[in-house]
């Protein structure tokens, strides 16, 4: 919610200017968050609160990109890091890949990223993972497609993260959220 809170002066308001693609994504979410509403049935609170999450993630990956490049507009280290994240979940990400990569002590690396972020590293990661592979199933990718395009290497890791994440299997979801 830093993103809501986290204003220098009263009177400052946070405009963030979204790339088109990221726009496009949110105006998406915005617009399954109004189809939703009013509507009662199986998963569709659980659905409105994974909407709700994506939304805020959306809201907060800009703002915080936003106030690293008021303090320097060069690219940052830790933005390189969401950047290289962002792009290659369905790679190896683990924290010796990643150290090794941006030439640094893993340990330091962790720190720093749940200084900045607020999460760990592996949290970060199986979110995005996790929101990037609901919005596969939504556009109507099967599910081995899916768990590979996400990273997961083990499909039963893959259906046990979603399932404990999201509330429900990723086959059940897929089915209530095909377009």
């Amino acid at each position: 919610m830093q993103c809501f809170t986290k204003l220098p002066l009263k009177w400052d308001i946070n405009v963030v200017h979204l790339n088109q693609t990221t726009a496009n994504h949110f105006i998406n979410l915005c617009h399954q968050v109004i189809m939703l509403l009013g509507k009662n049935g199986f998963g569709v609170d659980i659905n409105l609160n994974i909407l709700q999450a994506e939304l805020l993630l959306i809201a907060n990956k800009a703002v915080h990109r936003k106030k690293a490049e008021e303090i320097n507009p060069q690219p940052t280290r830790l933005q390189q890091l969401l950047d290289y994240i962002d792009t290659n979940l369905d790679h190896d990400l683990s924290l010796n890949h990643l150290a090794n990569y941006f030439f640094l002590n893993p340990d330091y690396l962790n720190r720093y990223f749940r200084k900045e972020i607020g999460l760990s590293i592996h949290v970060y990661i199986k979110q995005s993972r996790l929101e990037k592979a609901r919005r596969l199933l939504a556009e109507g990718e099967t599910l081995s497609k899916t768990a590979q395009m996400c990273g997961y290497k083990n499909y039963s890791s893959f259906i046990r993260a979603f399932t404990e994440t999201v509330g429900i299997s990723p086959g059940k979801f897929r089915k209530l959220n095909i377009k």
